[in-house]
């Protein structure tokens, strides 16, 4: 008698689906507090007292841009125009902060990373980080941080991953306000 049903691609697939924007949010979450915390420091509050979301503004940038994601959003609508337009121009240099700095963080956004593009090429070829502008943008940030994370992404590795980032985030929620 089998208790546990063998996983097929499928339900892998449907799995991470269900994960991926919960490790996206998770990230956002940690950049927030990462940069609220580096824009606390004597250096940096002085410079940055007459924008106090900066710190938000540039987690969502700074998400966007390792994740290859494309902002839809009118800019020139936006509440804070000059805030994000700060924030697009310099996540490039702040994702390579948070990057560099910190291994695990490093570690769950390329796991995060490679496990999407692993899915996007078995369904959709393996040319599809050459042909499509998100696989562009997702093999540009591979190429980048990927060497720091030796090890490879499979779903096993990758549901404990994303387990240990969830007990964080429940223990960030109770120690620390949203914004």
């Amino acid at each position: 008698m089998t208790f546990f049903k063998k996983k097929n691609i499928i339900d892998e697939v449907k799995e991470f689906q269900k994960q991926y924007p919960i490790a996206k949010i998770i990230i956002f979450k940690y950049l927030k507090m990462w940069f609220k915390r580096c824009f606390d420091l004597p250096d940096w509050k002085e410079g940055f007292k007459d924008k106090p979301k900066m710190h938000i503004h540039l987690a969502a940038e700074v998400e966007r841009y390792l994740f290859g994601d494309d902002d839809n959003r009118d800019i020139n609508k936006l509440e804070n125009r000059e805030e994000i337009e700060m924030a697009k121009r310099h996540a490039p240099k702040w994702a390579d902060d948070a990057m560099n700095k910190d291994k695990r963080l490093c570690e769950f956004i390329v796991q995060t990373i490679r496990m999407d593009k692993s899915f996007h090429q078995i369904f959709e070829g393996t040319d599809w980080i050459f042909k499509d502008p998100k696989g562009k943008k997702v093999w540009s940030i591979l190429q980048k941080y990927g060497g720091k994370v030796t090890k490879q992404p499979n779903p096993k590795m990758y549901k404990w991953l994303i387990r240990k980032w969830i007990f964080w985030d429940s223990m960030a929620l109770s120690e620390e306000p949203l914004e």
